[in-house]
């Protein structure tokens, strides 16, 4: 279902505030290799870093209470792909926590270290959220104790301050023109299906040329001056009526469509990956959501700045994990255990003093 996966995205970028803007592609993932020697609770190891398995229930059984607080206990039969939600949450945990161990060992290597200042506010944190939990949240957690939730507040700020540093020198500086966003509304005609879990189907070719010669009728009425908002409500497939073009965001076939659209001038047909879209200029440069695109190229290119740093670093780097116990990792949930502000915490005594 959809709702799930995008709460699976969200709880995933709150599960990672520390790490805001560092990005999550493939490429940025260090090797994981699997060998033997562990420490009993000994998840993975990377250089003199190590991840215990409590450290990894603490995620998990947050996230957990939190899937199971807005869905249910059934949430958990749903699919993400061709895995199941439980076992993507599994996976992406274990990701997340191998970036913050190596982002850690990069702050080392660049001598970044928090201050005594910060650490008592970890330290703070730790109290807060170890001091809420009851003896089977702690259990359930693998026997947590406050020095490692302390710990685990450390490293986590210790990777939002590298990337902070590391990225500092990034120019800031957007101009009108490069963040410009138009304004329009838009006529779509769809060439894929999309069922209730969000699982996109292309269109057969004949479906598409059907769809093309319906655009065209359309765009017809349309120079014969009929209204747009009118024939918008009878024959937009799209999500929405409404959009924000830019150039380098989304369909750049859309982007140079519209660059040149008077206010209340219409496009021809234009072919995207979704459709045929035909778009009408409603603001030529909407202030507001070019405010919001100058700080979404800020994070594009401090994003970039800093995947070039990681990227070199992780690849010379191994993650190697204990696969025996990370197989028998999981949690079933129970009654008593409704733990699921860890992240919430930790937001308060470090985003919020930001």
């Amino acid at each position: 279902m959809r709702r799930a996966a995008a709460l699976l995205c969200a709880l995933m970028l709150l599960s990672a505030a520390a790490l805001a803007g560092c990005g999550k592609g493939e490429g940025e993932k260090p090797r994981i290799v699997l060998t033997t020697g562990f420490a009993d609770d000994e998840v993975f190891r990377v250089e003199d870093m190590s991840c215990t398995s409590s450290e990894v229930m603490v995620y998990l059984v947050n996230l957990h209470d939190q899937y199971e607080s807005a869905f249910g206990s059934g949430i958990w039969d749903t699919k993400v792909g061709d895995s199941t939600l439980e076992e993507s949450i599994r996976q992406t945990v274990l990701a997340r926590l191998a970036k913050i161990k190596m982002m850690n060992l990069l702050a080392a290597k660049y001598d970044i270290s928090l201050t005594r200042e910060e650490e008592e506010l970890a330290e703070a944190a730790a109290e807060e959220y170890f001091s809420g939990l009851t003896l089977p949240e702690i259990g359930a957690i693998g026997g947590i104790r406050k020095e490692d939730v302390a710990r685990m507040y450390k490293e986590y700020a210790l990777s939002e301050k590298v990337y902070e540093q590391l990225t500092a020198d990034v120019n800031t500086e957007v101009s009108d023109d490069e963040a410009r966003i138009i304004a329009v509304e838009q006529i779509g005609l769809l060439t894929y299906t999309e069922d209730g879990e969000g699982v996109r189907t292309e269109k057969d070719t004949a479906s598409k040329q059907r769809a093309l010669e319906k655009a065209e009728r359309i765009k017809k009425r349309l120079d014969e001056g009929e209204e747009f908002s009118t024939l918008c409500v009878l024959y937009n497939e799209a999500p929405s009526d409404s959009a924000g073009i830019a150039a380098g965001q989304g369909s750049e076939a859309a982007a140079q469509a519209c660059t040149n659209l008077a206010e209340g001038e219409i496009s021809d047909i234009v072919e995207t990956e979704d459709g045929y879209f035909i778009y009408r200029c409603v603001n030529t440069f909407d202030r507001e959501q070019t405010t919001g695109r100058k700080d979404e190229i800020v994070r594009e290119r401090k994003k970039a700045a800093f995947t070039a740093i990681y990227e070199a670093f992780a690849a010379e780097h191994s993650i190697y994990r204990n696969d025996g116990l990370w197989g028998s990792i999981g949690f079933e949930g129970s009654v008593d255990v409704h733990t699921a502000n860890f992240f919430d915490v930790y937001e308060k005594y470090f985003v919020s003093t930001r």
